[in-house]
């Protein structure tokens, strides 16, 4: 199994999506990576709409860069396994920062909110 980062398509005209503000229909690139499976979704430093996907080890992975951004760059496991678990530590503090609202416990809540905006950008940290 190999790991790579990339970026959503254009649907219409097949360009990696580098721009924020895109509004455009997307598309995984499907065609370019037989047996993408795409795992996670989130948001780089910049805003942008990055996707962590497996593939087969047979599948090449070279970086694709669009200006100044990698479009698709191939990821070591660490590194995949790295954000994959810190983005499930931000899922079970989201729930229990739900639970805390729930329960009226509205400074545990706030707390809750903010290791989870702390995984969520340790994360995008790690994005290569």
């Amino acid at each position: 199994m190999k790991y790579l980062k990339h970026m959503w398509k254009d649907a219409n005209t097949g360009e990696f999506v580098t721009e924020v503000n895109f509004q455009g229909p997307k598309k995984h690139p499907l065609e370019e990576y037989s047996g993408l499976d795409v795992r996670l979704w989130l948001k780089d430093n910049d805003g942008l709409d990055v996707c962590i996907s497996a593939v087969p080890d047979d599948t090449t992975v070279e970086t694709i860069t669009e200006g100044s951004k990698n479009a698709v760059i191939q990821m070591t496991e660490d590194e995949y396994n790295t954000i994959a678990n810190l983005i499930q530590e931000m899922e079970v503090l989201e729930e229990a920062r739900s639970q805390a609202e729930i329960d009226g416990e509205h400074v545990l809540a706030v707390e809750k909110h903010e290791a989870r905006d702390a995984k969520y950008q340790e994360a995008k940290n790690l994005i290569p």
